[in-house]
């Protein structure tokens, strides 16, 4: 009697649901399909952990309870003694989406299970493989070229029809948020034509963001540094950021300029940093339209941009306390990867190909890195190639620009410029010195603790190539070096931040948390061997402590490695409010 009174009294708080399964459950006496027992318990939610066992039936969890109860019987039982479960990670800044359509990208892919993820966003900097407009499809394949080391075949057009591509395909390593990229649908609608769209092509685009809503986009991104983003006016971009407004969903921002100067506006005596000047443009475009800003990987790049970070910080703090929605994310790395022709500025970008054939472009150019150079606090030294992408460059991997120029017999410039010029600007680089270096912390631990801060990869992977060390060991560094050792946060506070408080950010109501009903999506690791083994010249080396990871129920990792072959991702569609 007195279970039955403890279950009328929890059908009293409404949990009617849960008081019916579990009675349905005993009357048919059916068994679970796997019992995690014994086990250190941390939910998500942020409170305290606690000793127990869960249940997982159908790729769902069935029960979450604490220490006390009698076990149940179970098919399959796992000892967790010595562990500790959370909700599978969630990389809230990712562009695997562009990789999911290649039906082996869990070959290559598979270093991000390992380290604990079971959900990525997808679709962040302005780029995501959908939706494309049919005129310039060769565009968009372009950008791919940056993304994967394989041409993908362009099945879909709408974003619609891309996520039924994914969900009819042949599996996928994680489940997928899919966000939509303002470059994508600017390059597809407009070309490589800079300017202001009319009435009618913006028209256009506007609509084809508002269909990817309807098929479930989590959000909207902007890549400001990026071309076609660098070139957008603040009227173009307040018109798309109103449409995500309007849906309660987050615009992910690569801001216009990372450093105190850049490429991104003129270069002129006494004027405000670039990155300051960056944060504040895309502030007052969140306060105009009112929109849930992310703004992506806040760094800090170069020596002379460090002092910048608590200016930065307490710009964005004071918006927030002023009533904004406002966050930032980022990877617990002083280096992170992307195009090496980042260090271009916007007037070669606008005619790349001219530019590239002109001496009188390229000197225009060798002045303009060495002044940014100088202000930055940032060298050729401090940029490592990953994967050169043209043909013989495959010797330079790994190498940063100093040491590939004594290899060749170059300067530092001719080398940067030739793999620029070979690789039609689609060679793949680790910049470092990004909020500081071995040497000076400060910077990054001050990020990763603030309450305002999420965490992401923000990786590249092929197949071939240097690895960015935030692809095999970001959250694993975090749990073991900014946790265990240096004591920034506690292990629930960063469990959270790294599961319930991103699912709630994009709208995710089935994961990111250890609660019946969810998605069985659980990390077991130890937490205190939990750690990031990566070293510079060892970019790929997999992390201790992540014991096993179940994605919807099924097990992807078993004793540290990836169980061949698994792909039971999903796609996770938004539902309309």
């Amino acid at each position: 009697m007195e279970k039955l009174n403890f279950y009328l009294t929890i059908e009293l708080l409404g949990w009617q649901e849960k008081w019916a399964v579990d009675v349905m459950c005993r009357k048919e006496n059916k068994m679970g399909e796997l019992l995690i027992k014994d086990v250190n318990i941390i939910d998500g939610t942020g409170q305290k952990s606690f000793e127990g066992y869960i249940e997982v039936e159908n790729g769902m969890i069935k029960a979450v309870t604490p220490k006390g109860e009698k076990l149940p019987e179970s098919k399959e039982v796992l000892d967790g003694k010595g562990l500790t479960a959370s909700p599978g990670f969630i990389d809230m800044h990712s562009h695997f989406d562009w990789a999911l359509p290649l039906d082996d990208h869990e070959t290559f892919l598979y270093p991000l299970a390992e380290q604990g993820v079971t959900t990525v966003i997808g679709g962040n900097c302005g780029f995501s493989p959908a939706p494309i407009a049919d005129g310039n499809i060769e565009l968009v394949g372009k950008v791919a070229e940056f993304f994967v080391d394989r041409p993908l075949d362009f099945r879909w057009r709408s974003f619609d029809e891309f996520l039924d591509h994914l969900e009819s395909g042949n599996g996928m390593l994680f489940n997928l948020v899919q966000i939509v990229g303002h470059g994508t649908l600017r390059l597809s609608v407009m070309g490589e034509n800079r300017r202001y769209p009319d009435p009618t092509v913006l028209k256009q685009m506007l609509r084809m963001v508002e269909e990817s809503y309807d098929a479930g986009a989590g959000g909207l991104s902007f890549g400001l540094g990026y071309d076609p983003g660098l070139f957008a006016i603040d009227e173009e971009l307040i018109c798309f950021a109103k449409t995500a407004a309007a849906e309660g969903i987050p615009l992910t921002v690569h801001i216009k300029a990372l450093g105190r100067v850049s490429g991104a506006y003129p270069l002129k005596p006494f004027s405000e940093p670039h990155n300051i000047r960056a944060v504040k443009e895309i502030l007052n475009i969140a306060r105009k339209t009112q929109v849930k800003l992310q703004i992506s990987h806040l760094i800090f790049v170069g020596t002379r941009t460090y002092a910048m970070a608590d200016r930065v910080v307490k710009v964005i703090e004071k918006a927030a306390e002023n009533g904004m929605d406002v966050m930032w994310d980022i990877y617990p790395y002083n280096c992170s990867n992307t195009y090496i022709n980042i260090v271009l500025p916007a007037w070669f970008l606008e005619d790349f190909d001219r530019n590239i054939l002109s001496n009188f472009a390229k000197n225009r150019l060798r002045l303009e890195i060495f002044l940014i150079r100088k202000l930055l606090g940032f060298d050729f030294a401090d940029i490592q190639i990953m994967n050169a992408a043209f043909t013989g460059g495959k010797e330079l991997n790994g190498l940063n620009l100093r040491e590939a120029a004594r290899e060749l017999g170059l300067s530092s410039f001719e080398t940067m410029f030739g793999i620029i010029k070979k690789s039609k600007g689609k060679a793949l680089a680790l910049f470092h010195r990004f909020s500081g270096d071995e040497g000076h912390q400060e910077i990054l631990e001050a990020l990763i603790a603030h309450p305002l801060s999420l965490y992401e990869t923000d990786a590249v992977m092929r197949r071939e190539g240097f690895k960015n060390p935030s692809s095999v060991g970001a959250f694993p560094k975090i749990l073991g070096k900014y946790v265990r050792e240096r004591g920034l946060l506690t292990l629930e506070d960063a469990i959270n931040r790294m599961t319930l408080r991103v699912a709630e950010r994009f709208g995710i109501k089935d994961r990111g948390v250890l609660r019946r009903g969810k998605s069985a999506d659980i990390v077991l690791f130890n937490r205190e061997t939990i750690q990031d083994n990566t070293t510079i010249k060892d970019t790929g080396k997999k992390p201790d402590g992540i014991e096993y990871v179940f994605n919807n129920g099924v097990m992807i990792v078993k004793n540290g490695n990836y169980v061949v072959g698994k792909k039971p991702g999903r796609v996770i569609r938004r539902e309309k409010r």
